[in-house]
């Protein structure tokens, strides 16, 4: 028991660890194949990582679960990705602050719903709790597992994958169909030029003649006498 600290310390960590060193492979791959499929894969493979969490019989494999959920689990920065490309500047502020609240809801409550869930056979005994026995911690990941199982189902049925023509992206994982993305009005692409625009490129002039000369206003021939 005088170890539990430094087991749980290095439980949480694990999760930390692996999702940082993902987090830039799953921001990459949602640019490629799209938010929406990123997201059911994500939240799929924290599922698959909960029930190896939720029946582990020994630290080893629960620190495994920890770490393959933590390398599953790049939604953060993919959901961050999809608010700021549905929204505008009237509701941009008002769609990135729900998401912080959500998420302060979930620390609340979960933690509150892991301890009194947690080894049933023991806080509430006279019960037959049978498999709750066997893997004390399975009936509130159970509750997480229900969770995440809805989850995929309204990204699934009910998410719209945002159109956006300026991703970059894998080669690998783009459409034929796709549009190709305008230059940067910077570049000076003939695409992007206004043909009405009152400042327009100048032919060059023929070395050591009058034209040669700049003048203001375009078009006006300087003096030759001045």
């Amino acid at each position: 028991e005088e170890d539990v600290g430094r087991y749980a310390g290095a439980m949480a960590a694990s999760f930390c660890l692996a999702q940082f060193a993902s987090s830039f492979i799953w921001g990459y791959c949602s640019d490629g194949i799209g938010r929406k499929r990123c997201i059911v894969l994500g939240t799929s493979g924290v599922f698959l990582a909960t029930v190896i969490f939720a029946t582990s019989r020994s630290f080893t494999q629960a620190l495994a679960g920890r770490i393959l959920a933590g390398l599953l689990n790049g939604n953060v920065g993919i959901l961050k990705s999809f608010l700021a490309e549905i929204t505008d500047s009237t509701n941009r502020g008002r769609a990135f602050s729900l998401m912080p609240l959500a998420w302060g809801l979930g620390c609340v409550f979960a933690p509150m719903a892991g301890g009194l869930l947690s080894r049933p056979a023991i806080q509430y005994p006279g019960i037959p709790w049978g498999i709750f026995e066997t893997f004390p911690y399975l009936l509130p990941c159970c509750v997480a597992l229900l969770l995440q199982g809805v989850t995929v189902l309204l990204v699934i049925f009910l998410m719209v994958e945002p159109e956006n023509d300026s991703r970059s992206g894998s080669a690998l994982f783009k459409s034929p169909s796709s549009k190709a993305s305008l230059a940067s009005p910077r570049s000076g692409s003939p695409l992007l030029k206004d043909p009405e625009s009152p400042v327009q490129e100048l032919e060059s002039p023929v070395e050591g003649s009058v034209d040669a000369v700049p003048s203001w206003p375009p078009g006006r021939k300087a003096d030759p006498e001045a």
